[in-house]
């Protein structure tokens, strides 16, 4: 059976986005009822997380292709999972961080993001282009070095699984 090996990380992505759609679904619930104003913002948050999903993917692409010859990635990816996510303005907004920190924080991809979402959402305005077009730009790379990486490597990989 030849299984395309692009296709993969792609089931774990959307079932992940299915779980995201009945998040969101229940989020929007929570602020109609807390009459909190939904406005034509939120119809840029789909494209927002279209472009999550394809830098996710793009990241998940190459470390599975990388996991195959270095055993110890999945651990490294967890540490750095963690630290990445308490440098990602989530649960504080980037305010609150000096000038000379948040200088450092802005060079984090999802920084852009997050602070897309919470343009659209709470403060119901566009977010910056300029910022989400790099990132679209740097998202491209990755998922062209994936890919890249994947057809290089692709022989091996079948005879690895």
């Amino acid at each position: 059976m030849n299984i395309s090996l692009l296709a993969l990380p792609l089931a774990v992505l959307l079932a992940e986005t299915i779980v995201y759609v009945i998040s969101m679904g229940f989020f929007i619930g929570f602020l109609v009822l807390i009459d909190f104003p939904i406005s034509l913002y939120w119809l840029g948050v789909p494209l927002v997380f279209a472009l999550q999903c394809v830098c996710v993917y793009a990241v998940g692409l190459g470390l599975a292709v990388m996991a195959v010859y270095l055993k110890d990635i999945k651990e490294v990816v967890a540490v750095v999972l963690q630290v990445w996510f308490w440098i990602t303005p989530i649960v504080y907004v980037p305010e609150i961080i000096p000038p000379w920190a948040l200088l450092w924080m802005e060079l984090n991809p999802f920084f852009t993001l997050v602070n897309a979402y919470r343009d659209l959402i709470m403060y119901q305005r566009l977010p910056d282009l300029s910022h989400l077009a790099l990132f679209a730009l740097v998202t491209a790379g990755v998922l062209s070095l994936s890919l890249w990486l994947l057809g290089r490597t692709e022989r091996d990989l079948r005879d690895c699984l």
